[in-house]
């Protein structure tokens, strides 16, 4: 199925099914013509990934997080908790914002000056204190690094390989000129 297929399928634009490849939620097959430019194939089941992204969208997850729960269900309650517990700050604040706005437009306020000093004497907004679960955090890293370290450490052998050939080559080349003169 092509992405003009899908869009019609989910009802998502096509600059947010590429957005979601490219932040790697979805890696649908593809083939590139001889300009560069990839020309998608999607599955069924990119079809209902791509739904069920749009209905975690839809409740504020972000990209992230949504791509951490995709790829370990074992995250999904911890992201959960974070996020319902975002969502009701949210909603507190948001209910405290709109009753502030509400008392202003009830003192027919008529300039920026007195809106603001109204709002600043009722900001009774609450300091956003975010904890930081660093030990899931730390967890998350080291899963993710450990999918990396056979990664690393091939990299990190041909990066040797090559200074020892270049300097091989170099010190063959210096000889040679050495000899010449």
């Amino acid at each position: 199925m092509r992405i003009k297929d899908v869009c019609k399928a989910t009802g998502l634009t096509d600059k947010t099914v590429r957005f979601y490849i490219n932040s790697g939620l979805i890696n649908p097959e593809y083939t590139e013509n001889y300009a560069g430019r990839k020309n998608f194939s999607f599955s069924e089941k990119d079809i209902i990934v791509l739904n069920k992204i749009a209905i975690l969208r839809k409740y504020h997850f972000s990209v992230n997080d949504i791509k951490a729960m995709l790829e370990d269900n074992n995250s999904i309650s911890e992201i959960l908790e974070n996020h319902i517990n975002h969502t009701k700050f949210s909603a507190e604040e948001t209910s405290i914002i709109l009753n502030n706005l509400l008392s202003a437009s009830v003192n027919k306020i008529n300039s920026v000056d007195d809106l603001c000093n109204h709002l600043v004497q009722t900001d009774d907004l609450p300091v956003e204190v975010k904890e930081v679960d660093y030990e899931a955090k730390i967890k998350v890293f080291w899963k993710k690094l450990k999918k990396k370290i056979p990664l690393l450490i091939v990299l990190v052998l041909v990066a040797v390989i090559v200074t020892i050939v270049v300097f091989i080559l170099t010190t063959i080349l210096f000889a040679n000129i050495f000899k010449t003169l």
